[in-house]
C-alpha cells in the first residue's frame, strides 16, 4: 500500500486500492464471457455463411460447356482429382495445367504425351 509522506496511509491510496480490487473484480466475470461468445461464434461460423469460391475465369469447351476456374493453378484431366473433369477419350488422366500470374496472365501447360489444342491451334512444344 501507498504511504503518504507524512508517516499515515492516505485516503487517496485507500481509494486506489478499492478500484484495483473492483478491477479485478470484474475482470474475473467479464474475460471468461468475452471468451465464450467468441468460441460460440468461431463454432457457428464452422456451421453457418459458407463463402463462395472465387471464380477466376472460364474454361469453355467445344461442345459448349463451361467449367469455373476456382484457383490460381488449375489441373485439367480425366482424374478424379483433378480440378476440371472432362469426359473425353483423347483427354489423358492429367493433361494440363493452367496457372494464373500476378499480373493475371493464364499459362497453359501441358503434361500429357498426347497433343494439346487451344482451339483451333496446337501446341507441339511442352512448356
Amino acid at each position: 500500500m501507498y504511504r503518504s509522506p507524512r508517516g499515515s496511509f492516505g485516503k487517496e491510496a485507500d481509494a486506489v486500492s478499492a478500484v484495483t480490487a473492483y478491477a479485478a473484480q470484474a475482470a474475473h466475470f467479464i474475460l471468461p464471457v468475452i471468451a465464450l461468445i467468441v468460441l460460440i461464434r468461431c463454432i457457428a461460423s464452422m456451421f453457418y455463411g459458407r463463402a463462395e469460391p472465387e471464380t477466376w475465369g472460364h474454361l469453355v469447351t467445344p461442345d459448349g460447356k463451361v467449367y469455373p476456374l476456382l484457383h490460381w493453378e488449375c489441373l485439367i484431366g480425366r482424374a478424379r482429382s483433378a480440378d476440371i473433369t472432362l469426359p473425353y477419350a483423347d483427354v489423358a488422366n492429367v493433361h494440363a495445367v493452367l496457372m494464373r500470374n500476378d499480373a493475371g496472365e493464364w499459362t497453359v501447360s501441358d503434361l500429357s504425351r498426347s497433343t494439346l489444342k487451344i482451339g483451333r491451334a496446337s501446341c507441339r512444344e511442352r512448356v
